[in-house]
């Protein structure tokens, strides 16, 4: 027997029903800002810096704008939330662990095995 769900693409209602307006409407924005490459290029060398300096707010801005859409939490506790509420929408999800962020190379990949 093949219980295999049908999956489409096209019913954007049924696609993003888990989110609120709200939350699609950032969305949306973030993306818009993303659209712009002198934007991306900007942030991709100023973020470092700006979390090594210890900018104030950097770290609250950036989780609560790409962290909060890429990703599912910074401990495998934080993740079971977001694991479980798409799981509650007929989502699988796989856990990744990254490192590669970190500037301490193969010292911080030892440490994370």
């Amino acid at each position: 027997m093949n219980d295999r769900l049908s999956i489409s693409f096209e019913n954007t209602e049924n696609a993003f029903a888990y989110k609120s307006n709200d939350a699609l409407k950032k969305a949306h924005w973030l993306f818009r800002l993303m659209g712009k490459n002198w934007l991306v290029n900007m942030g991709t060398r100023i973020t470092p810096l700006a979390i090594r300096w210890k900018i104030p707010f950097t770290r609250a801005i950036i989780k609560s704008t790409i962290f909060e859409q890429f990703i599912g939490g910074e401990t495998l506790q934080e993740t079971k939330p977001v694991v479980d509420m798409l799981a509650g929408h007929q989502v699988q999800v796989i856990l990744d662990y990254g490192v590669e962020g970190n500037d301490d190379g193969d010292t911080a990949y030892d440490h994370a095995m």
